[in-house]
């Protein structure tokens, strides 16, 4: 700061201003409307590149924006999938979407293949049924939670090792007055969004309570075990003790056959998984022991007297008494 700072002063500080108010004014080109299909001829190799793009307006707002984000996410998880691992029409297809606020708010949707020319009119095809799949149903959970997995892995790298993107961040606040935000406000954000996809579907379906309550647990859980700092051993404890840590787990190995990426979290998180499987065999194997050696020994004798009945207080004594009675009056064997 104080190096930059004279440097600042005398080569900008220093320039000299009119005194007039200027205005920007908007002379970025318009989208075409209706549909454009261009063609053009260049080159000499046997390889086509394809874009499609499009725009629409949108209201500006962080939620607003954290789902065009997710959008995105999700359309390149769908292309990926059907483009080069089903049909194997191309190595590297992209899809996805950016948004923009000046001069009005505004998403673009972009996508881009590199292809042979045989391959032209079924990527082109593929494209609309994605697009029309995500319109008419939606993203599904999976697609969902690998999406926010992504974009919270993404925003994390970038916040502790690029200056690019602070200086990025410091310019968009100032230009459009918002506010800087943290690490835990993002990921609440886009946590966040889960949850509203949840609440519009029990609108439909009629979740009960439990249920839904349960299923977005189990989400919250399969993501944490990818997130977790894996050298917090305070946090590793807090997720393995959690009821549903091993429904989590099976979750998340179902991913990992489709997703490479998460092998090593499996990984890491197998002998944990193991440990509390092999706990909760054993429990099982006592409590059917526990079982069958009752049924044996017929009714249970009761043993007259609780440890420390001394200190009991006087109103619990008094319904001890009345419940010996009432066992004496029934002929139980006491």
């Amino acid at each position: 700061i104080n190096t930059i700072k004279p440097l600042v002063e005398k080569y900008i500080g220093g320039l000299p201003s009119t005194g007039k108010t200027e205005k920007w004014k908007d002379v970025s080109p318009k989208f075409a409307k209706g549909a454009v299909n261009d063609v053009v001829y260049k080159g000499t190799e046997d390889k086509v590149n394809i874009l499609m793009v499009m725009n629409k307006p949108f209201v500006n707002g962080d939620k607003e924006k954290r789902v065009i984000d997710v959008m995105g996410e999700i359309l390149q998880i769908k292309t990926t999938q059907k483009i080069r691992e089903e049909l194997g029409a191309t190595y590297s297809p992209y899809m996805g979407v950016s948004y923009g606020i000046q001069p009005k708010p505004e998403f673009t949707w972009q996508a881009f293949y590199s292809c042979s020319p045989e391959n032209v009119d079924k990527v082109v095809n593929a494209t609309w049924e994605i697009l029309d799949n995500m319109a008419k149903e939606g993203a599904d959970d999976g697609n969902l939670a690998k999406a926010k997995e992504q974009l919270i892995k993404r925003r994390e790298a970038s916040y502790t090792s690029s200056d690019s993107f602070w200086a990025g961040v410091i310019q968009s606040s100032y230009v459009y007055n918002t506010p800087i935000m943290n690490m835990e406000a993002y990921t609440n954000l886009v946590n966040s969004i889960l949850d509203g996809i949840f609440e519009a579907q029990e609108k439909i379906t009629a979740m009960p309570f439990v249920v839904s309550n349960s299923i977005r647990s189990l989400w919250k859980t399969q993501i944490a075990l990818e997130q977790c700092d894996k050298s917090n051993l305070q946090q590793v404890e807090s997720i393995k003790g959690k009821a549903i840590f091993r429904a989590a787990y099976d979750f998340l190995t179902l991913r990992a056959r489709f997703d490479p990426f998460l092998k090593d979290s499996v990984d890491f998180w197998t002998p944990f998984y193991e440990k509390s499987k092999a706990l909760s065999i054993k429990r099982r194997i006592e409590r059917e022991q526990q079982k069958k050696t009752s049924k044996k020994k017929g009714k249970k004798k009761f043993t007259d007297g609780f440890a420390g009945e001394e200190k009991f207080s006087r109103k619990r004594k008094k319904a001890l008494e009345k419940a010996r009675a009432w066992r004496a009056s029934m002929d139980l064997d006491i």
